[in-house]
């Protein structure tokens, strides 16, 4: 299996925002799914480790080389979907297609009329009179026409319906397929994450809150109900955020075998990606 990404200790200061001692490692064959509020960092991420931003401190490897001494090298084996369309409003999908076969040594441009043709996409029309789900599915095939090593993402289902989304999603499942290859999946519709990424990364405030397989989450994270009573009693060293309401308390919890075996008379209920960042937002609340 192949490292496709290594961030050691990544940090870049602004004047209000700071990515802060930033480590991420992905393999061939895997996918590693990005979460967090809007503003929490990832983009910033994104882009320092594509040298698209200078980093004040940190090393990044990417495809076995670093992007500091081998950028023009790396970065013909990438793709890169961000979530704006590159591409000018007054320009047709032929004259796109022209213009990466130009500037990209391994753009296969049969595979790229293939995609156009799988997902419907006019090939007669400017590109300004396209949605914005058509614009992203012009971006996403671009970057799989390059026969990329990896696959880096930036909000690739945004503006998609769930039929075109899930169709996306199965390109990109069998994209990893041949454990060769591999994906960094950023997008606020943590359905996709859950259903796609192997690995999660979890980035708030610029920190990274955990960085866990999918199935670590799924299987120690939990929503424990409970009544106002028995939270006066639950130790809150357990509890990662809580809200009250008018049924109770819910609180988010790690651990949960653990702690069920402790308060076997609460509810525990699974937790999915959203909620997560719900209850860790609200913290004590």
């Amino acid at each position: 299996m192949t490292q496709l990404l290594s961030v050691k200790n990544l940090n870049k200061r602004f004047p209000n925002f700071q990515l802060k001692n930033i480590n991420v490692e992905l393999d061939g064959g895997l996918v590693l799914g990005l979460i967090g509020e809007n503003g929490a960092g990832k983009t910033t991420f994104l882009k320092c480790i594509l040298n698209m931003m200078h980093i004040d401190s940190g090393e990044v490897l990417m495809l076995g080389q670093n992007m500091n001494n081998s950028e023009k090298d790396v970065k013909k084996d990438l793709g890169v979907v961000f979530e704006q369309c590159p591409f000018g409003d007054h320009i047709e999908i032929k004259d796109v297609a022209d213009i990466i076969k130009k500037i990209h040594p391994k753009f296969n441009e049969a595979k790229f009329y293939d995609y156009i043709e799988h997902f419907g996409l006019p090939r007669k029309q400017k590109i300004k009179t396209f949605s914005k789900g058509m614009k992203m599915k012009l971006s996403i095939v671009t970057a799989l026409a390059c026969d990329p090593k990896l696959l880096i993402l930036d909000e690739p289902t945004s503006g998609l319906d769930p039929v075109v989304r899930g169709e996306i999603l199965d390109i990109f499942s069998d994209f990893v397929s041949d454990e060769e290859h591999g994906i960094i999946f950023s997008s606020h519709i943590t359905s996709d994450i859950e259903q796609i990424a192997d690995y999660v990364v979890y980035i708030d405030h610029g920190q990274i809150v955990f960085n866990k397989e999918k199935d670590e989450i799924r299987d120690n994270f939990a929503i424990v109900k409970m009544t106002v009573e028995q939270f006066s009693h639950f130790d809150p060293q357990l509890c990662l955020g809580y809200e009250k309401n008018q049924f109770g308390v819910e609180a988010l919890v790690e651990n949960k075998s653990e702690i069920q075996e402790a308060y076997p008379e609460l509810i525990f209920e699974r937790v999915n990606l959203d909620q997560i960042m719900r209850y860790h937002s609200k913290g004590g609340k």
